[in-house]
């Protein structure tokens, strides 16, 4: 039961942080942040965790895949938010790029016309 509890608490713990709303790209990084430390935290418990488990270890280890799961999920919630606001940084950026100089992609193959008419 002493070897499980710690990693038990620490999933609790990320579940809990990865359920919290954020509003701002700031709230977001130190979301993400406090994730990180976490997740390095439970890696460490983890490795520590090892057979043979008693009745009360397996019982914790089922919640704490039960909140594995849901952990995942938001994780990945997460990640796609961070993919859409680069991808639409990305369209931003290039979008500017156009503005400051339409010119710039504009490829030409022919030369130029000259009126003889003058």
């Amino acid at each position: 039961m002493e070897r499980i509890q710690p990693l038990y608490k620490t999933t609790k713990q990320l579940l809990e942080v990865v359920e919290k709303p954020y509003e701002t790209f700031e709230e977001r990084e130190k979301l993400i942040d406090e994730m990180n430390k976490l997740l390095v935290q439970r890696e460490e418990l983890m490795q520590e965790v090892k057979p043979p488990y008693t009745e009360e270890e397996e019982t914790l280890g089922k919640q704490i895949i039960k909140m594995d799961e849901t952990i995942k999920e938001k994780m990945n919630e997460l990640f796609r938010s961070v993919q859409t606001d680069l991808r639409q940084l990305k369209q931003k950026r290039d979008s500017d790029k156009t503005y400051i100089n339409p010119y710039k992609n504009l490829e030409t193959v022919d030369g130029m016309y000259v009126d003889d008419k003058l």
